[in-house]
């Protein structure tokens, strides 16, 4: 990034991120959360595994409330079944936009096992299809009337899973979510702070970031 994209970046970032009490989770994968109002009653949804769980095994150790943890993919599976931690639920299902069957383009990396959404990037690329749900139908399926913080790690379907939280204005006090490139590294980067501004118009305050990925947006 130039002088005057880093400038602009900043600035941008500095304008729009509110202070508050904050916390971490997680290694090598960390997530940073508000933790004010979580205990062992909160509703926690997190999608995607991956290869490294840690924050979902740790948030568990530090709220005592069950984690629903929602992946449909090889990766996450073997991931969760290497260690079947107490106090994680595992679900064998994506999140997505809408509750259907999706098509995932297989890892470029075999070692990194990241499952994509195949709309970006995919020329040449075998794919799979994987059983998706979207959050509302998940939490009606569980009995949640609302949620108290949802993670994201799902590989460009994290738009379209807000767009369904915005347009129902579904009640979730906080979201960590990671951005991903989808257009390029220029319209990828314009598209994060439209979301981020939606997301403000929302009610949510952007409250960290790391980098241009990892995000986590509360209503304070």
């Amino acid at each position: 990034m130039n002088f005057l994209g880093n400038l602009r970046h900043h600035f941008f970032y500095s304008l729009l991120t509110r202070k508050t009490d904050l916390k971490a989770l997680g290694s090598p994968c960390a997530w940073d959360f508000c933790p004010a109002g979580l205990n062992e009653r909160s509703h926690i949804v997190c999608a995607g595994a991956g290869g490294d769980i840690s924050f979902e095994v740790e948030l568990h150790r530090m709220t005592g409330a069950p984690i629903h943890l929602l992946d449909p993919s090889p990766t996450g599976i073997v991931t969760f079944n290497r260690t079947s931690p107490a106090g994680v639920l595992f679900h064998e299902v994506g999140l997505a936009g809408q509750s259907k069957k999706y098509t995932f383009a297989l890892p470029r990396n075999p070692e990194e096992g990241s499952y994509k959404d195949p709309r970006y990037d995919s020329a040449g690329m075998e794919t799979v299809t994987f059983d998706c749900r979207t959050i509302q139908d998940f939490m009606k399926q569980h009995d949640m009337t609302s949620l108290d913080l949802l993670k994201m790690d799902i590989e460009g379907f994290e738009y379209d899973v807000l767009r369904t939280i915005l347009r129902n204005r579904t009640p979730i006090r906080q979201i960590c979510v990671e951005f991903h490139n989808l257009h390029g590294r220029l319209l990828s980067g314009i598209l994060r702070y439209l979301w981020i501004v939606r997301l403000r118009l929302h009610g949510y305050f952007l409250i960290s970031h790391v980098g241009t990925g990892d995000h986590t947006f509360a209503k304070l």
